[in-house]
């Protein structure tokens, strides 16, 4: 039996680059794969095309300080983007999550200094923000919220999918036979009743067996008037789960639960994992940090922008790259259990510690600064447990400890 209460009304809250920047290949097939999706029309699709090409004719001639180049670039996309949102009349997040992971990755490409970096990823996050979030509509903000209850069957493992195009998520155990999902939605509006009219089936809900499923309409944000919705889902402590979360604007965050998979990505938030166990881990974020604490078999953790902290359990396929920001990876070993370590940076130290007995097959620094270092434990090949550790990073440290 599935209950739904509404637990609160509304409330008003108060280096040298010669000629242009262009972006490349993987950028469009992202807006691609949008369209194949359903996040956006064919229409937009190729609207957001069009104003992601560059301009016609090239730079002038001579030396163009890159941090000004990028200054420049970021802002012209911004406002290219935000008109072909206008244009478009709908769906203004998933925009801003190519925008935002295209100008992150072209920043982690090609700084090449420190200093211009923190420039770079000053104009990433008010790109990003352009496309999320004021400007759009007057008026007061309102909050409403909704607690849905209800029980899974006794046996078997949950699946969970939570997706919103402009909120947090977040998915937590509790000492709870049974699971409670609150949904906070908010938006600008005149008046309450004009609030609630733009809140109206905001979101789709449904909970069949072992899987819930919690996501925005595709209308959410059609009047641009800073909707919000977001989801905070506490299930039972011992019950396994495959989860599968997504925010095109927001933070992520999973504690004390374990499972099969787990899957999230956010165009413009942190991602957290405590406390929890996987088999199989994917993580994504075009602009934001990730943390991980716990296990997992396989871990593929990706930032465009943002560092990657993680503190790993046992042994594991695990791998980290981050365009721009470093990596910090802590290992608990596991007994018996034999690592490899790979790692890459174009530019940033490498510094390995705890693995004394090392047979280290790489270690240079090549032309330009870029490094590369790779070790394993004596008797890789012969141990009962191995673990894979790669890491790289366009702009920054790479650090691991055991």
């Amino acid at each position: 039996m599935v209950r739904i209460r509404v637990v609160s009304g509304s409330r008003p809250t108060g280096v040298v680059a010669k000629g242009e920047v262009t972006l490349g290949k993987e950028e469009k097939m992202l807006i691609l794969q949008m369209v194949s999706d359903g996040q956006i029309t064919p229409e937009q699709g190729v609207e957001l095309l069009k104003a992601l090409e560059p301009a016609k004719g090239h730079a002038p001639s001579g030396r163009v300080e890159i941090g000004d180049a990028l200054r420049q670039r970021v802002d012209e996309i911004a406002r290219r983007a935000e008109e072909t949102a206008e244009r478009a009349g709908k769906r203004a997040e998933e925009i801003g999550e190519d925008i935002g992971e295209s100008v992150s990755k072209r920043a982690g490409e090609i700084a090449k200094d420190a200093e211009v970096v923190g420039s770079i990823a000053e104009n990433i996050g008010k790109a990003i923000s352009q496309m999320f979030a004021g400007g759009f509509s007057g008026g007061s903000r309102f909050e409403f919220k909704e607690e849905i209850k209800g029980e899974f069957p006794e046996d078997g493992e949950l699946e969970v999918s939570l997706r919103t195009s402009n909120g947090r998520i977040m998915v937590e155990s509790w000492d709870e036979p049974g699971y409670l999902l609150t949904v906070t939605k908010q938006v600008r509006a005149q008046d309450e009743d004009e609030a609630k009219q733009a809140l109206e089936n905001c979101y789709d809900f449904r909970q069949d067996g072992l899987s819930l499923e919690a996501r925005t309409g595709n209308g959410l944000m059609s009047g641009l008037r800073n909707t919000s919705v977001a989801f905070f889902l506490k299930i039972p402590a011992p019950r396994k789960v495959s989860l599968s979360l997504g925010s095109a604007n927001g933070r992520i965050t999973s504690d004390g639960v374990f499972g099969s998979k787990c899957d999230m990505n956010t165009a413009n938030g942190r991602i957290q994992v405590l406390r929890c166990d996987f088999d199989e881990t994917r993580l994504r974020t075009a602009n934001g940090r990730i943390e991980y604490e716990g296990a997992a078999k396989q871990l593929d953790a990706v930032s465009a922008n943002g560092r990657i902290d993680v503190q790993m359990k046992g042994a594991g396929d695990w791998r980290f790259n981050s365009a721009n920001g470093r990596v910090e990876i802590e290992v608990r070993e596991q007994d018996e259990a034999a690592y490899e370590v790979e790692l890459a940076s174009n530019l940033g130290r490498i510094d390995v510690e705890g693995m004394d007995d090392a047979e280290i097959l790489v270690n240079e620094t090549r032309a330009g600064g870029r490094r590369r270092y790779k070790a394993r434990s004596r008797g890789f090949e012969s141990a009962k447990v191995k673990g894979h550790i790669k890491a790289s990073t366009s702009v920054g440290r790479i650090g691991v400890w055991f």
